[in-house]
C-alpha cells in the first residue's frame, strides 16, 4: 500500500481514484485507471514512468483472478446441417435423409479461467493462464470438454502495447461409434499490438500461428495462419465502432480440406445513460479451398454472413454475475450443397470475475 501512496507526487491529482484503488487494496480496479491514464494523459517522463510502475505493481499485487461463465445456447440449427435434401455429383446424385438435415436444439457451456500476473519492472508484465469449458447438449455430437494453458508477456508504453504469447489446448468430445474420433490438440504462438493513433482513435493488429493434430482425422492435420488487424473510434462517451478485416490460410494433411480465407466485420456499441449496453456487429468471410472436393470437379468455395445482437445492463446482477443476452443469424452458400446451411443461435449467459 505505501508503494501506491509514495507515487502520489508523480502523478496529478486526477489520478488520485486509481491511487486510492491502489492504496486500499483494490489491485484490478488500480490497475484499469493506470492504463487509461497512461493512454489518455501525456504528461512528463516522471508522470508516465509512474503509471508504468503503478500498473505492474497493481497487476503483480492483485493475484490469481478467477472468473467464471455459464450460458444456455438455443438454436435453430444445432449441427449446422444443410437444407438442402438433394444434391447431383459425378459419381451421381445424393439424397440426404431427415435425420442429417437442419433440427433445432439447446446446450449449455460453463467455464472458468484463472490467471496470474507479474510485473516484475515498470510495465513489463508476465501472465500464466489455465482455461476449462464444458459444453453439454441433448445431441451426443457436440458434448465436450475444452482445456488450455497460455503464457504471455505484455510491454507497455503511452498509447501503445505488445503482448506476445504461447498456447496448448485440447478438446475431447464425447465416444461415438458412428464417428472417427474428432479430438484434436492445438499449439499455438500469437502476437498482439495496440496503437492509439488519437486519443479516440485505436488500430489493434494479431497474429497467431498454430498447429492442429486431431487423434482420428489425421488428414484434417495441419497449420493455420491467421492475421487480423482492426480500427476503433469512440465517437463520445457512450458509443464506439469497430471496423476489421483478417485473412486465415490453413495447408491441411489432404489438399481439399487447405483453404484461404477473407473476412471483413464492423460493430457499433452503445451504452444508455440508464447503464443499458447494446452491441450489433456483421460480419462476411469468403473462403476458397485449394483442391477438388471428393466427388466433385471443382474445388469448395463458401461465403458465410452473420449478424449479431447482444444485450446487457450495468445495474443488473445476478448474485454478482452480470447476465447479458445475445443472438446471430448465420447463413453460409457453398458450391458443395452438403455445406449450405443456416441458423439463428442465442445465448442467455452469465459471467462472474472473483
Amino acid at each position: 500500500m505505501a508503494g501506491g501512496q509514495g507515487r502520489a507526487q508523480d502523478v496529478p491529482a486526477y489520478a488520485a481514484p486509481a491511487l486510492d484503488a491502489l492504496a486500499e487494496g483494490r489491485y484490478a480496479a488500480a490497475e484499469r485507471g493506470f492504463r487509461y491514464l497512461l493512454d489518455n494523459e501525456r504528461g512528463s517522463a516522471r508522470r508516465t514512468g509512474g503509471y508504468l510502475t503503478a500498473i505492474s505493481e497493481a497487476a503483480t499485487q492483485k493475484g490469481w483472478q478467477l472468473s467464471g461463465r455459464f450460458a444456455l445456447r438455443p438454436s435453430t440449427n444445432v449441427l449446422r446441417q444443410t437444407t438442402t435434401r438433394i444434391f447431383a455429383t459425378d459419381i451421381g446424385t445424393f439424397y440426404i435423409p431427415d435425420s442429417e438435415t437442419k433440427k433445432s436444439g439447446i446446450g449449455a457451456t460453463l467455464g472458468g479461467t484463472a490467471r496470474r500476473s507479474f510485473g516484475y519492472a515498470p510495465g513489463r508484465i508476465a501472465s500464466v493462464e489455465g482455461r476449462l469449458d464444458v459444453a453439454a447438449y441433448k445431441v451426443e455430437e457436440l458434448q465436450s470438454l475444452t482445456g488450455a494453458l497460455r503464457a504471455d508477456h505484455e510491454w507497455l508504453a503511452p498509447g501503445r502495447s505488445l503482448t506476445l504469447g504461447a498456447e496448448v489446448g485440447t478438446t475431447r468430445y464425447r465416444d461415438l461409434p458412428s464417428r472417427l474420433d474428432p479430438d484434436y490438440v492445438t499449439f499455438s504462438g500469437f502476437a498482439s499490438g495496440r496503437f492509439q493513433i488519437q486519443s479516440d482513435v485505436t488500430l489493434s493488429a494479431d497474429a497467431v500461428v498454430s498447429h492442429y493434430a486431431y487423434d482420428g482425422k489425421p488428414v484434417n492435420d495441419g497449420t493455420a495462419v491467421q492475421l487480423a488487424a482492426s480500427v476503433s473510434q469512440v465517437l463520445d462517451p457512450l458509443t464506439s465502432i469497430s471496423f476489421g478485416a483478417g485473412t486465415i490460410g490453413y495447408e491441411a494433411g489432404a489438399d481439399y480440406l487447405s483453404f484461404r480465407s477473407l473476412s471483413v466485420n464492423a460493430r457499433v456499441n452503445r451504452m444508455t445513460r440508464q447503464g443499458l449496453f447494446l452491441s450489433v456487429d456483421a460480419a462476411l468471410d469468403a473462403r476458397d479451398y485449394q483442391a477438388n472436393y471428393p466427388a466433385f470437379a471443382f474445388p469448395r468455395r463458401d461465403r458465410t454472413y452473420s449478424l449479431g445482437l447482444t444485450v446487457g445492463h450495468q445495474k443488473v446482477t445476478i448474485r454478482g454475475a452480470m447476465p447479458t443476452v445475445g443472438c446471430r443469424y448465420s447463413t453460409r452458400a457453398s458450391n458443395v450443397p452438403l455445406f449450405d446451411f443456416d441458423s439463428v443461435d442465442c445465448f442467455a449467459g452469465l459471467s462472474r470475475t472473483f
